[in-house]
C-alpha cells in the first residue's frame, strides 16, 4: 500500500480476496498514506461483488500519526457508518516508545503504557459520543506484544493482534489479555486474539525466503540503533523472547559498521524465518499458517510480494483460500473464522 501502488490494483486484489472466501481486508497505516481512505476504496470494490461489502480495517493506525484521538474517532465513525458497521479500527503505539517522538508531541509526562491507556480511553469516549442512532462503536484491536500492552487490550479494547509468536507465546498472550479483561470486569470470551504472519510464495523457494528476510529485517533492526546492553522493546523484544538476542546484537554491530543490506540479510537464519512467517512454494502455505497461528482466533496474512507485485500477491491469496483444504489443516481455539487477509504489498513496512 505504498503511495505508488495503483488503486485499481488494490481494488482487483480486494475483489479476488472476497471471491476466494476471505472475509476481511486489513490495511497497514503508515505515516503519509491515507489508510482509512484505502479501506473505503477496498470496501467499495467488494460491494461490486456482494451487497453490503466485506469487512475492512486498519492494522494498525499508530498513535503518533493521530495524536488527537478525536481526529481518529471522527474518521473511524465516518467509515464505519459508510460501510454499515463493517470497519475495524486497529490501533498501536507505533514509535511512541521513542523519547524523541513523545517530546515532539509534547507528551513528556507519564510512561508509554499510561500514555497508550489514556489515549484509548479518550478515543473510546470520542467514538461513543459521535455514534449516530442505531450505530455501534467500531471494534478496536490493539497491536500488542508485551504483557502490559496485552493487559490494556483486554481492559479496554475488543482484542489484540500479535506477531512473531510461537504457540506457547500465543497461550501466554491470551493469559495476559484475559487478565486485563478480568481486571476491568469484562467477559474474556468476547475478546479476539489475532496473529499477523508475513507470507511470500514462489516456485523459487530461495527467492521467496529472500523476500521474507527483506520484509522482516526492519523489525530486527528497529528505527533507532540502541546502545549495547539497552533493553529491547516492541518487535525486537519479541524476537529476543524467541531466543535470538545474540543475532540482534550481531545485526546491530554490522549496522554500526555500515554493512550493506545483503550482508544483513545473510545473517538471518532459516530457523528464525520459519518462526516469523512463511516463505516457499504455494502448496506449503496452509500447513505453515496452521502451525504459526495455532491457538489464535484469527489468522491475518500479510502478503509479501516475491516477484511481480500483483501476480505475486494474487498467488498468496490463492494458496491460502478458505475451504475444505484449509479447514483440514487449521484448528482454531476461538470461534472466529480463519479467513482474513492483510493486503500489504510492501516488503519493508516501517510501523504497524
Amino acid at each position: 500500500m505504498r503511495p505508488r501502488s495503483d488503486i485499481e490494483e488494490q481494488r482487483r486484489l480486494t475483489r479476488q480476496a472476497f471471491e476466494l472466501g476471505f472475509d476481511t481486508v486489513y490495511t497497514p497505516d503508515w505515516r503519509g498514506p491515507d489508510a482509512l481512505g484505502l479501506c473505503g476504496e477496498r470496501w467499495k470494490a467488494s460491494c461490486e461483488i456482494t451487497a453490503g461489502g466485506m469487512q475492512v480495517g486498519t492494522l494498525v493506525s499508530p498513535i503518533p500519526k493521530y495524536p488527537r484521538p478525536a481526529q481518529l474517532a471522527e474518521r473511524a465513525l465516518i467509515l464505519s457508518q459508510a460501510t454499515g458497521g463493517r470497519f475495524i479500527l486497529g490501533v498501536g503505539a507505533g514509535d511512541l516508545y521513542r523519547p524523541a517522538v513523545r517530546e515532539q508531541l509534547g507528551w513528556t509526562q507519564g510512561s508509554l503504557i499510561s500514555l497508550v491507556r489514556d489515549y484509548l480511553k479518550e478515543l473510546i469516549r470520542d467514538l461513543d459520543a459521535g455514534l449516530a442512532p442505531g450505530m455501534q462503536r467500531p471494534r478496536i484491536i490493539l497491536g500488542a506484544l508485551g504483557p502490559q500492552m496485552l493487559r490494556i487490550a483486554g481492559e479496554l479494547t475488543d482484542g489484540a493482534v500479535i506477531s512473531f509468536s510461537t504457540e506457547d507465546q500465543a497461550n501466554w498472550a491470551r493469559t495476559k489479555l484475559f487478565e486485563g479483561a478480568e481486571r476491568s470486569g469484562r467477559d474474556p470470551s468476547q475478546l479476539t486474539l489475532m496473529q499477523s504472519v508475513p507470507v511470500s510464495v514462489s516456485a523459487d523457494p530461495a527467492l521467496a525466503r529472500r523476500r521474507l528476510a527483506l520484509a522482516v529485517l526492519p523489525y530486527l533492526q528497529g528505527p533507532d540503533l540502541p546502545q549495547k546492553g539497552a533493553t529491547r522493546v516492541g518487535y525486537r523484544a519479541q524476537v529476543e523472547r524467541l531466543g535470538f538476542g545474540a543475532l540482534l546484537d550481531e545485526i546491530d554491530d554490522h549496522t554500526r559498521n555500515s554493512a550493506k543490506t545483503e550482508t544483513l540479510l545473510d545473517l538471518i537464519p532459516d530457523a528464525l524465518l520459519d518462526q516469523l512467517g512463511y516463505a516457499g512454494e504455494p502448496e506449503g502455505a496452509p500447513q505453515a499458517i496452521s502451525t504459526l497461528c495455532k491457538g489464535m482466533d484469527e489468522a491475518v496474512v500479510r502478503v509479501t510480494a516475491a516477484e511481480e507485485r500483483f501476480q505475486s500477491a494474487s498467488q498468496v491469496l490463492e494458496s491460502l483460500r478458505p475451504g475444505p483444504r484449509w479447514d483440514s489443516v487449521f484448528s482454531f481455539q476461538g470461534s472466529g473464522p480463519p479467513s482474513s487477509v492483510r493486503s500489504d504489498l510492501a516488503q519493508t513496512p516501517s510501523t504497524h
